[in-house]
């Protein structure tokens, strides 16, 4: 937490991908985790968490995504990979 906090290290990325376990001080869920312990309070660098838990959007800046559509998904491939995608 320290290094996150560094006036001088701002350029970082936090990810916390598919937190699907919504934890509480009274939850007896042993896989579940608060993600808050993990954010550093500063004002630099960068957290992304991916969840379906509505209720984490109160950690900041939030936005809700769609499913990708076979079209979409056939755009980001052939632009990861750089060639068409023919199935």
């Amino acid at each position: 937490m320290a290094w996150l906090g560094r006036p001088d290290n701002t350029a970082w990325l936090l990810i916390f991908d598919n937190v699907d376990r919504e934890y509480t001080s009274k939850c007896g869920d042993a896989e579940a985790f608060d993600v808050r312990q993990y954010l550093s309070g500063s004002d630099h660098g960068s957290v992304l968490i991916t969840t379906r838990l509505a209720r984490l959007e109160k950690l900041g800046e939030s936005q809700e995504l769609g499913k990708v559509d076979k079209a979409q998904a056939k755009a980001i491939f052939e632009s990861w990979y750089k060639q068409a995608y023919s199935k």
